[in-house]
């Protein structure tokens, strides 16, 4: 995939995201880790969170200050929310960081050269009224160099290629093999239970005054597609 191409995906991505999430309580997170900056293959991080389609965070790893709340409610929240919710962004960096080894290692990419995995996952409620919020929706998604890598699905509890959709059967035990590995690696059942949890404990607050804040995410899309461009970056997928 051309770099051009990868910023019209990503410029497609970014604007359909009410689309897919809706207009119901929603928590999305985004996420991007570029292999750069990696000291002892610690790579640098950024992050998104969204909240009923409002950025309400901008998380960066190479920061000495590495959370940056954008809206007034989230800066008095509790302290231990605080944390909760800032020690979840820390955790997965670190997954991401070994997700990201792992990918480059698979399609026999040089670590010395730049590349990037995204992860976008969340979650879509509805709220009765006494209060309990249920599930409708959930989105659970990783890319690799700008192109679909694979997703989970929260509902059947079950992993989905690119490749899968295409053509399952020529491509079914490359993907058993990649489903399996990927089962090993990321905790996804327990990722979207914790989106819930999340998104329940963001709602306790008054959040009627949030406002619409520019956000971060996009410009470091295009930031990483400028990246790839810069060094050249290719993907090939060993045998």
């Amino acid at each position: 995939m051309t770099p051009d191409k990868g910023l019209v995906l990503f410029l497609i991505f970014y604007f359909i995201l009410q689309a897919v999430i809706g207009d119901k309580p929603s928590l999305l997170y985004l996420y991007t880790m570029q292999s750069i900056n990696s000291y002892s293959y610690l790579y640098d991080c950024t992050a998104v969170t969204l909240l009923n389609d409002r950025q309400i965070d901008f998380y960066n790893s190479s920061s000495d200050k590495p959370r940056t709340a954008k809206q007034n409610w989230l800066k008095i929240i509790s302290e231990s929310d605080w944390e909760t919710s800032t020690e979840k962004l820390q955790n997965d960096r670190q997954l991401l960081n070994k997700l990201l080894d792992t990918q480059m290692d698979v399609f026999g990419d040089s670590h010395s050269g730049v590349h990037v995995l995204q992860w976008r996952h969340g979650c879509e409620g509805e709220q009765s009224s006494d209060g309990s919020l249920t599930v409708l929706n959930s989105i659970n998604e990783f890319g690799y160099d700008g192109e679909d890598l694979i997703q989970f699905n929260c509902t059947s509890k079950t992993w989905i290629t690119p490749e899968e959709k295409k053509n399952r059967e020529m491509e079914e035990e490359k993907n058993r093999e990649r489903e399996e590995k990927w089962s090993k690696m990321y905790p996804a059942v327990k990722k979207c239970d914790q989106c819930l949890k999340m998104l329940k404990m963001y709602l306790k607050y008054n959040i009627t005054d949030i406002t619409q804040s520019q956000s971060e995410y996009l410009w470091f899309n295009m930031f990483d597609i400028s990246q790839q461009k810069q060094t050249g970056t290719t993907r090939k997928q060993t045998s």
